[in-house]
């Protein structure tokens, strides 16, 4: 199944309710979900917990990263569960063997979706006429295969960066190359140009490159681009932030 633009805006309202002081009832326990073939031959774990005194029905599934679940090579036990106030759930993550051929040589990353379902009895509710909305929190799930080289750890060091133009030939970009068999995950990236700039990114993948937009006021033309980074490692703690002062590429940035 695909996630519909109904479910999507629902998260969208949800997320907007939570900046005016709506809380999720249910907890993930992690930012991402490492499955790492070496050590978890068969399954991982990820932990839900019920902080509130209600209980939730809750709900999990696996997809591609664009809501696509269908022949994921990964399952969810138990798919559904009533889960008890102050209680804790482990969600077991079995790989399906010979469903889909992961890559060997490098990781695959694939999204946990937790859905908490509030319960519609109004003598379980608090406040019976609130506006009761399905929370679901996405985190990432790396499946690491056994016998990779090098160490996840290690890999945002040995990123080669350049600077580039940008898109249609304008100002400049940063270009990130990844040599390493692991995702990188990006915390924060400042520029240090002609005023300070952070920077979006997300990840660069194993074995690939990532062009990352400078702003013009930032950096107008190609040149050496000071800046920092910081990534996010296994355990979802911040890294100390990396200076690097790129140098420019002959290379020209594909069009976003």
């Amino acid at each position: 199944m695909r996630f519909s633009r109904i479910a999507q805006a629902a998260v969208a309202a949800t997320i907007a309710l939570s900046s005016l002081g709506a809380q999720a009832g249910i907890q993930v326990g992690g930012t991402r979900v490492i499955f790492d073939a070496k050590s978890d031959k068969r399954e991982t774990t990820l932990a839900v917990r019920n902080k509130g005194d209600t209980p939730y029905v809750v709900q999990a599934f696996i997809d591609d990263g664009a809501g696509d679940t269908k022949n994921m090579p990964f399952t969810v036990t138990p798919p559904l569960v009533r889960l008890e106030g102050g209680k804790e759930q482990l969600l077991m993550i079995r790989r399906v063997e010979g469903k889909t051929q992961l890559p060997s040589d490098r990781e695959s990353v694939f999204w946990v979706d937790v859905k908490e379902i509030p319960p519609t009895d109004r003598s379980l509710q608090k406040d019976a006429s609130a506006l009761k909305i399905a929370v679901l929190t996405r985190v990432k799930l790396f499946y690491r295969p056994a016998g990779l080289t090098g160490n996840a750890a290690d890999a945002p060091a040995q990123l080669k960066w350049s600077a580039v133009p940008g898109q249609n030939g304008r100002g400049a970009a940063l270009k990130v190359s990844n040599p390493t068999p692991y995702h990188v995950t990006f915390s924060t990236i400042e520029v240090d140009g002609a005023q300070k700039e952070s920077i979006n990114a997300d990840m660069v993948e194993p074995q690939s490159d990532l062009l990352i937009p400078i702003p013009e006021r930032a950096v107008s033309k190609v040149g050496p681009v000071k800046f920092s980074y910081t990534t996010i490692n296994d355990y979802g703690a911040v890294t100390p932030a990396t200076q690097v002062t790129a140098s420019p590429s002959a290379a020209r940035a594909a069009s976003q």
